[in-house]
């Protein structure tokens, strides 16, 4: 992982499944050009239990990318 060079968003429910916030949190780690962040109050699917704080994750994310 840490041979990648892509920005990378790693986004991660707060109250997801232990094991899977922690991969998560870890990939972010590895990844040397990623952002991770968790969500409070989303689980598995951040999209969907959250979908106006995923969205803006990701538009500040890309916003980013652009300069």
């Amino acid at each position: 992982l840490e041979t990648l060079q892509h920005p990378t968003l790693a986004l991660w429910g707060a109250l997801d499944f232990p094991h899977i916030q922690a991969r998560t949190e870890l990939l972010a780690r590895r990844l040397p050009q990623a952002r991770g962040l968790c969500l409070p109050q989303a689980a598995h699917l951040p999209g969907l239990d959250q979908p106006e704080a995923t969205a803006d994750r990701i538009r500040d994310f890309l916003a980013g990318l652009a300069g």
